[in-house]
């Protein structure tokens, strides 16, 4: 390439602007789904829920009086 401006603006219309465009961003909510996918995190949530389940659970005494 000579860097004529003419020769680069003519390279420019037959070839196109060598730029890629960028990505669209992803949305809070979508990364959020995004990360619930992982199977570290889906055992966490199962045990959390058990977790929770058994936080209300009251054994009863025995005594049947």
């Amino acid at each position: 390439l000579s860097g004529n401006p003419a020769d680069l603006e003519k390279r420019r219309q037959a070839f196109g602007q060598n730029f890629i465009p960028p990505k669209k961003a992803k949305t809070f909510l979508q990364l959020v789904w995004e990360a619930l996918q992982d199977v570290t995190l889906i055992i966490l949530e199962i045990a959390a829920i058990i977790s929770l389940g058994l936080s209300f659970y009251r054994p009863s005494d025995g005594n049947n009086d």
